[in-house]
């Protein structure tokens, strides 16, 4: 099936309106099932359906199907982040095959990568209108919804909170967010897309975003993340950078900032405040000390091995070498060592990628919206203008979720998470979806001029 249907006959001398293509609705559905099912990890909440590795099983079925989708596409245009997406992959599995410990590499490649970059396939193409954008978008942020109300009612009830480096730290309720700081970082990835997207929704969605900010502020709050902490002043400057009012925003910003602080426990102050003040060597039997600790052995094992040691390999090496075994905490260090100099490059073009192409649909849709202001009104130019109101503000806040990931990147080690694939896949599926909005952009400024000039 064509992702994308332009027609371009005539009918009594007016071209048709561009149609966005759309997936068998089953097929989409049973998408969105499996988005909230691999977020809320269903097969720890349900173990049955863990036993039989459900979550693997859908992904078998659907990885197919969206591969022959997505190369069945007559419009091949994806900003160049298919081509750096599959260098990743490629670099990946050349490294696994090149490491130290080819097994474990290997199982961190089937189990994560693999997984993720199927994810990451199914939302290029399943998701082919900015109906089927919102409806994505809707499930991804009921899925952090449910896991905010349990790290609330954790909160309350104290069921998940307990001393973690001699604080009391709220933890996820499974095992991909039990950490403290992935809690913290799951969360702030949601906070630009409750920022966008509130304006757009009635009242009642309004509502729904309002009490899901309070859960994501407690989360961020309660976890006592410094990382957590330093990436939401990273958000609010983003966000800041990207308003067209930066001085009314940056006030705003930070009037709130300074009306929650009475509010806010010791503890938790105290954490914020440790950032700046602690002042532990490396090797100290503090959280920074360690920290710097692991730096140091990181940079050592890249002098070592700039080309790579293996994908997920670090903890090992770095056992055999030192004796000490935890992972890098630092994204940057960890594609280094892990995927070497080759790696490095290659990811950080992805990344560079995604960033120029979601900046790119965030000015191409600015414009869009602008020379519609002057088209006469009827129904279908006010969902198309709504549909790139919405485009605008999940470019917006993908472009945001981004800087956030590369904040919370200088603190801990996400190479082999579903971030940059979720990344990839959304901003996919907007390059084409814009493509078709700028060709019924094209139409219906060209209507009304073809009707203007027959007046």
């Amino acid at each position: 099936m064509s992702a994308i249907t332009y027609k371009s006959k005539r009918r009594e001398g007016i071209s048709l309106i561009p149609k966005y293509s759309c997936v068998p609705r089953i097929l989409f559905y049973v998408f969105l099932f499996y988005t909230l099912f691999l977020y809320l990890q269903g097969g720890v909440r349900f173990p049955f359906l863990g036993q039989i590795r459900f979550e693997m099983l859908m992904g078998l079925v659907l990885g197919p199907t969206a591969l022959t989708l997505f190369l069945r596409r007559k419009d091949k245009d994806t900003g160049s982040v298919l081509a750096w997406s599959v260098a990743l992959l490629s670099v990946m599995l050349v490294m696994v095959l090149l490491s130290q410990y080819v097994a474990y590499s290997w199982d961190v490649m089937w189990n994560r990568t693999i997984k993720f970059s199927i994810f990451g396939l199914c939302i290029a193409s399943f998701i082919t209108t900015p109906k089927d954008l919102r409806w994505f978008f809707g499930a991804f942020l009921l899925a952090f919804l449910k896991m905010g109300q349990e790290g609330f009612v954790g909160s309350l009830d104290g069921s998940l909170i307990w001393y973690n480096q001699e604080i009391p730290r709220l933890h996820g309720a499974t095992p991909n967010y039990m950490h403290p700081n992935s809690f913290s970082g799951t969360q702030l990835g949601t906070l630009p897309y409750l920022y966008y997207f509130f304006p757009l929704l009635p009242w009642y969605g309004q509502v729904i975003l309002g009490v899901q900010s309070i859960f994501c502020g407690n989360v961020i709050l309660r976890t006592g993340s410094r990382t957590g902490y330093l990436a939401f002043i990273v958000a609010i400057l983003a966000i800041v950078w990207l308003s067209k009012k930066r001085l009314r925003s940056i006030f705003v910003m930070c009037a709130l900032l300074l009306m929650s602080v009475p509010f806010i426990s010791e503890d938790y102050l105290g954490r914020f405040e440790s950032i700046f003040e602690d002042e532990s060597q490396a090797g100290e039997d503090t959280s920074i000390g360690q920290r710097k600790e692991i730096l140091n052995d990181a940079i050592d094992v890249f002098v070592r091995y700039p080309w790579g040691i293996g994908v997920g390999a670090f903890p090992l090496v770095r056992t055999e070498l030192f004796g000490r075994f935890q992972d890098t905490h630092n994204l940057y260090l960890e594609v280094l060592t892990n995927i070497g100099i080759q790696g490095g490059v290659i990811f950080f073009g992805f990344l560079l990628c995604i960033w120029r192409v979601l900046r790119g649909i965030q000015r191409d849709t600015t414009e869009q919206i602008e020379s519609l202001s002057d088209v006469e009104k009827n129904s279908l130019v006010s969902s198309h203008a709504s549909d790139l109101k919405f485009l605008l503000a999940a470019s917006k806040a993908t472009w945001t979720f981004l800087v956030i990931r590369l904040a919370l990147g200088a603190f801990g080690m996400d190479l082999y998470e579903v971030y940059w694939w979720f990344l990839a896949g959304v901003t996919v599926a907007m390059v084409r979806i814009n493509k078709v909005a700028r060709d019924k952009t094209s139409h219906f400024i060209a209507t009304c001029v073809t009707s203007k000039t027959r007046e």
